[in-house]
């Protein structure tokens, strides 16, 4: 088939080109932008448990389309990085728990994901004993706004 006869029966059938670049670990954003639609650029998101700005992101791919969101991650030093790539959106450095207070993350090693469950950080990584704790991190309760809106003074 001509390239440009399949990539119109790919527009056609899909409502978009078959190519677009993930982010995500497992092409999550993908998978949001096929159910939501490809010609959405005024969205709105929250990424909790963020990570990065871009490596693994579920919502940096919607970034690039004109979105914007918040990006909640409580690893040290993530919010300086978030501000530089990712100006436009909320950047929290924290963690979000049932309550206000501190919580100690575990993890294998920087470059890898985060628990707040001790429990969890040994079952799931295979390690046993003192799995890279580090120093308590702020958390904060999350609450939904009561009216449906966006975070004050953001578009």
């Amino acid at each position: 088939m001509p390239r440009g006869l399949k990539k119109s029966v790919q527009r056609m059938l899909l409502g978009y080109d078959n190519y677009a670049p993930s982010f995500s670990s497992a092409g999550e954003d993908m998978i949001l932008r096929h159910i939501i639609g490809s010609d959405k650029q005024d969205g709105f998101y929250v990424d909790v448990g963020a990570y990065h700005p871009t490596l693994f992101s579920n919502t940096y791919f919607f970034y690039l389309y004109g979105w914007r969101g918040i990006n909640v991650e409580a690893r040290p030093g993530s919010r300086k990085l978030f501000d530089k790539v990712r100006p436009r959106d909320i950047n929290l450095e924290l963690g979000i728990s049932s309550g206000r207070g501190e919580l100690t993350y575990y993890f294998i090693g920087e470059d890898s994901t985060m628990t707040a469950s001790r429990a969890n950080s040994s079952s799931t990584s295979g390690c046993s004993g003192r799995c890279g704790a580090r120093s308590p991190s702020p958390s904060s309760r999350w609450r939904k706004s009561s009216n449906g809106t966006r975070p004050r003074g953001r578009p």
